[in-house]
């Protein structure tokens, strides 16, 4: 290809790109490949590759309230890069692509035998804020194939978008509470930041250790790590819900009204969900301090900004019962059940996973009420 060709091949692929940019707007890039396949043959690519697919859409769909990456496996595409394919220089195209727009991050997992054991390679590459990437998984005694595949796709994961990982993580060992892979992800990603007082990143760590403080019920503990995360970001609302949360389970109900009130004057969230949290925390401190008329009124401004919300019907049954309208109570429980099928509510939040302890000397009790699941169906590939 002569220079003439190649400079023009250039302007073209740069104007190209800029459109790329726009309609393939790629964060996380998903690659697989099988070396050598296990003697059982139960892998093969095209099942590597959705194990890993699959494993990425269940971490990545973890309700947040940080950004989630856009997922695509395979190669990045696009008009350019597909005609820098067919000329035969596609290290031209995705060098352009780097320079002109955001460099995507890459994870590919390679399966491969040494004797009897099955072992993953996954590397890859994160985005701006991460350095390429190698770490071998080898098959443990009695792990499936499937098994290791799932769990490689979960250390590649917690390379690019540790938090995503660590709080899906959380989540599905909410109830065993088995957090180590969670806290060992949450310190490989806060051995990375910087130590400036301010620091939204570190924040939303910092409130998933008060998170796992909670479920393992030391709440001084928590609320101090809620109370940290909330001074590295004082404009993130989620600490000071959860630190509130902590203050009425500790019986310090008049400070948890003064801290949402003052939320909500200065500072209030501008997510709906946040905000009707906010009003839901503040009615359940005012029941603790026996102002039953504000604690109607925030949990009613609560279902106006969150109609679905089971927690808050169930609330504002608490308030019906202790004021003697047992109809009331009742009328409004009905109402929880009925809508718990909708319910949805951020994984950081403590309000998803527990009960508001309002009463004296009440314990911290799981919330019976939480995000409905899903059902996925794949179609066969031939």
């Amino acid at each position: 290809m002569d220079l003439t060709t190649l400079a023009t091949l250039v302007g073209i692929l740069i104007a190209m790109l800029g459109v790329d940019t726009y309609l393939h707007p790629k964060d996380v890039i998903l690659e697989s490949t099988v070396v050598a396949r296990s003697d059982d043959g139960v892998l093969n690519v095209a099942l590597l590759r959705d194990i890993l697919a699959d494993e990425v859409e269940r971490i990545s769909s973890t309700p947040t309230i940080a950004t989630k990456p856009a997922i695509s496996v395979g190669r990045p595409g696009g008009l350019a890069v597909s005609i820098a394919e067919s000329l035969h220089v596609p290290a031209l195209a995705y060098a352009l692509q780097s320079q002109f727009s955001n460099q995507p991050a890459l994870i590919k997992l390679s399966m491969f035998t040494e004797g009897t054991t099955a072992k993953i390679l996954v590397s890859g590459s994160g985005q701006w804020r991460a350095d390429p990437f190698r770490q071998e998984i080898a098959q443990e005694p009695g792990e499936s194939i499937t098994s290791l595949a799932r769990r490689a796709s979960i250390v590649a994961m917690a390379q690019v978008d540790p938090y995503s990982t660590a709080l899906n993580l959380m989540q599905r060992h909410a109830t065993d509470l088995e957090f180590q892979d969670v806290e060992s992800i949450i310190s490989f990603a806060l051995s990375r930041m910087p130590p400036q007082p301010i620091n939204p990143e570190r924040a939303l760590f910092e409130n998933l250790q008060g998170m796992i403080a909670l479920f393992r019920r030391d709440l001084p503990g928590a609320l101090a790590l809620f109370q940290k995360a909330s001074a590295s970001n004082p404009d993130n609302a989620v600490p000071a819900l959860n630190a509130a949360f902590v203050k009425m389970a500790l019986d310090r109900d008049s400070e948890a009204v003064t801290d949402m009130e003052d939320l909500l004057r200065n500072r209030p969230p501008t997510d709906r969900i946040l905000l009707a949290t906010a009003h839901m925390t503040l009615g359940a401190a005012w029941i603790g301090i026996d102002v039953f008329d504000a604690a109607e009124r925030n949990v009613v401004r609560s279902l106006e900004l969150h109609a679905t919300s089971s927690t808050a019907y169930e609330l504002w049954s608490e308030i019906r019962r202790d004021q003697g309208d047992e109809a009331g109570a009742r009328q409004h429980h009905e109402q929880a059940l009925a809508v718990s099928g909708y319910f949805e509510n951020y994984a950081e939040l403590a309000a998803l996973y527990f009960r508001m302890a309002w009463r004296n000397g009440e314990p911290v009790m799981r919330n019976p009420f939480h995000n409905p699941t899903t059902v996925n169906v794949r179609t066969r590939r031939n």
